[in-house]
Order: C-alpha cells, then sequence, then structure tokens
C-alpha cells in the first residue's frame, strides 16, 4: 500500500479520517499531531522549536553626537 503525502494540514486530516493515520507518509509534517490528537483527543500539545532558544534582547550603547 502507497503512503499519502498531502500538501496542506485540512487535507491531510481528510486521508487520516478517511484511510486512517497509517495511510499517511512518515514525512508528512501533520502526521504526529494528528496521531496524538487522535489517541489522546483531550490532552494539549504544545510544540516547541528545539533550534529556536529564547534569550533576552540585547543591549545597546548608543552615543548621540550633537553638532
Amino acid at each position: 500500500m502507497g503512503k499519502a503525502n498531502p500538501p496542506t494540514k485540512r487535507l491531510s486530516i481528510e486521508v487520516a479520517q478517511a484511510l486512517g493515520a497509517q495511510a499517511l507518509c512518515l514525512h508528512n509534517p501533520h502526521r504526529d499531531l494528528l496521531l496524538l490528537r487522535m489517541h489522546l483527543p483531550r490532552r494539549r500539545f504544545v510544540w516547541s522549536d528545539p533550534s529556536a532558544t529564547v534569550t533576552s534582547p540585547a543591549r545597546y550603547d548608543v552615543e548621540i553626537i550633537e553638532e
């Protein structure tokens, strides 16, 4: 059986509802979230990007030169 890789989240949901989540390709970006929502519908999931780190804003020294 082939795997589907729909281009949008809406189409991914429709494929998962019609054929089951196993029909979605492993590389589909919405697959993992759909599986979690199908198996644990009452839980909330927050995805974070591990490469994006939260840092404090940088401080800059500004020198005003009046002529």
